[in-house]
């Protein structure tokens, strides 16, 4: 997915759950994405297969493969071939393998995939609708394959997902938040990797 300065979405690669936004099969030309809901868009986020785009107005929406319930309700199990909303009155959000993380009113929620317990410590596997993940009041959020950060307005880093903190064993999660850094301004992560900036420059 990519924003450009003047708001305009365009979108290229893998298509099979229609997460670029395009009804064909031809992956290798960017795009400009269409049905996007009018507004200015803020911030995007392409999971493995669903997309999500952020509005000014703090609607969040989202396209693509809905398998986990990682968009909600519609078509659950299938793929969702037009932008839906998620949520309101959100700030911050992200598209993880088969879930999808997002903060509204400073609370943190989550959607999709909980095998493992990957978002809270229920034995549900999957959640449709979202459920909150903390009391904590949050910021940020970022999410990877199968884990997920986010960040506190003191900039302290919590980790929750599919490892143990401890031995960071995969499939070993409490379904907890566990702190792991403070100071942190920003964080990038994919399947079995993270990275890390700190508020004074530092990488990690």
């Amino acid at each position: 997915l990519i924003l450009t300065a003047d708001g305009k979405l365009y979108a290229v690669g893998n298509n099979d759950y229609n997460q670029t936004g395009y009804s064909g099969d031809e992956y290798y030309t960017i795009r400009p994405v269409s049905g996007v809901p009018s507004g200015t868009i803020t911030s995007i986020s392409a999971g493995h297969d669903h997309s999500l785009i952020l509005m000014s107005n703090g609607d969040l929406y989202g396209i693509g493969n809905n398998a986990k319930g990682q968009l909600g309700t519609t078509n659950l199990g299938g793929k969702v071939t037009s932008f839906i909303k998620i949520a309101s009155n959100v700030t911050s959000m992200a598209a993880g393998r088969r879930h999808t993380v997002y903060i509204s009113g400073g609370k943190l929620y989550g959607l999709g995939d909980n095998r493992w317990m990957k978002l809270t410590s229920s034995s549900t596997e999957m959640f449709s609708r979202p459920v909150q993940i903390t009391s904590q009041t949050m910021t940020k959020v970022f999410a990877g394959e199968h884990s997920s950060f986010c960040l506190d307005s003191s900039g302290n880093l919590y980790y929750f997902g599919w490892r143990s903190t401890s031995s960071f064993v995969t499939g070993a999660s409490d379904g907890k938040l566990h702190k792991v850094m403070s100071n942190v301004a920003s964080v990038s992560m994919q399947d079995e990797h993270a990275i890390i900036v700190t508020k004074d420059g530092k990488i990690y």
